[in-house]
């Protein structure tokens, strides 16, 4: 009786994937329309419009109000003060600084949960 169910079982088995596979076959009514081969028409193609200034060019005056502004504030910033340099001591005394802090924090957290 085993022996029949599964014969009947792979044939059902057998006769699904056949249908499955059968809808997946190509009819007539799945063709595209006919399309034209590719043509050498001797030029590069473009798919664009060609770029256009959308801008007038800067004249001469233009160009020269330009350069004096940007030299004036070059100018400017020259003259402003450049920060004091940093020494390793400074940089060790605000490390040492933030490991205290660190370790006071940790402490205050660990007391306020107990």
């Amino acid at each position: 009786m085993s022996r029949h169910i599964r014969l009947s079982g792979r044939f059902i088995l057998i006769s699904l994937v056949l249908a499955g596979l059968s809808a997946c076959a190509r009819g007539p009514e799945f063709e595209g329309a006919p399309q034209a081969g590719a043509s050498n028409t001797g030029t590069w193609p473009t798919f664009a419009k060609p770029p256009q200034g959308a801008t007038t060019q800067f004249s001469t005056q233009d160009v020269q109000n330009l350069k004096s502004q940007l030299e004036s504030e070059q100018s400017h910033q020259q003259r402003m003060p450049a920060p004091p340099p940093v020494n390793q001591a400074q940089v060790d005394a605000q490390r040492k600084q933030a490991q205290e802090e660190a370790a006071q924090t940790l402490k205050e957290i660990e007391t306020e949960s107990n």
